[in-house]
């Protein structure tokens, strides 16, 4: 199992300690491991079949019986983030996502090197996924293919924030349902319901795509990166990093401050229940 899932260090080590160990001795293990390089292998071609996807899902063959809209690509994009992460995250540690990867490595879920490379493999894999859908798709209908773009009333700077926000939550929902210490059993339903939430919420202003990789694939097919890295890869990055500083900010309050045990109540007999159990002994008899 990968250290994506494996749950966050002790509170015990000392700043200098954990620095070394995030960035020396942990990143040393992964390189040293075939294990470490199944998963960035597996993290490259999940991101392909990403790529290739969200290609077809953006170009129809029949544009009069099928129109991509908002609420289409939020169900599409829930559906896809549950099953991928049902299948792959217990496996691999598949993030699919280089905003969540440095989220989880600034949180201490990621080795540097696993944060590094991951990223890489991310950015390999959907280059290659897009290019291979697009080259796919019939050349007439190659046109209806456009570059992600915030919508043409919003700045650049707000719709960076618009990711950010919606990027903050998304990472945030990940790092505590996939907690070892309260591993939820409905955290792939529950990050995947929080992916097309917010894709549906923020999708008429910036697409509220949440994820730097999901853009890059139109873009770099079409050739057009306007207003592409402002807004969706700043702004999600921006959020990773929110995320992963308030969660470590809950954990650490965790550590020091834990909730006190409440003793069980305990039920006492009044009077009144007393007299009543005296007469109905009296009327057995």
């Amino acid at each position: 199992m990968s250290l994506a899932v494996r749950g966050d260090d002790g509170g015990r080590l000392s700043m200098k300690q954990r620095l070394l160990n995030v960035f020396v001795a942990r990143s040393i293990a992964d390189l040293k491991s075939p294990v470490f390089w199944r998963d960035v292998i597996i993290e490259c071609i999940m991101c392909a079949y990403f790529g290739c996807l969200v290609i077809w899902l953006l170009v129809t063959c029949n544009p009069d019986h099928y129109k991509v809209n908002t609420t289409h690509i939020g169900i599409f994009a829930a559906f896809l983030i549950f099953a991928l992460i049902e299948a792959w995250f217990p496996l691999c540690g598949g993030l699919l996502n280089p905003s969540a990867v440095f989220g989880f490595f600034l949180a201490g879920r990621l080795s540097f090197a696993r944060a590094v490379l991951c990223t890489f493999a991310e950015i390999a894999g959907v280059s290659a996924g897009a290019m291979i859908g697009y080259n796919l798709c019939p050349e007439a209908q190659q046109e209806q293919l456009h570059a992600p773009k915030p919508n043409s009333g919003l700045t650049d700077g707000q719709g960076m924030v618009i990711e950010a926000i919606v990027t903050f939550h998304l990472i945030f929902v990940a790092l505590s349902c996939t907690n070892s210490r309260k591993h939820s059993p409905l955290a792939a339903l529950a990050i995947g319901c929080c992916k097309g939430s917010g894709l549906m919420a923020a999708g008429t202003h910036t697409g509220g795509l949440q994820n730097p990789i999901v853009p890059f694939g139109p873009a770099l097919a079409k050739k057009d990166f306007d207003h592409h890295f402002v807004v969706y890869w700043i702004g999600p990055y921006l959020g990773g990093i929110a995320a992963a500083v308030l969660y470590r900010v809950a954990v650490v309050i965790a550590d020091k401050y834990p909730k006190p045990e409440v003793a069980p109540p305990v039920h006492r007999r009044v009077d009144g229940d007393d007299c009543e159990a005296k007469e109905m002994m009296k009327l057995k008899e």
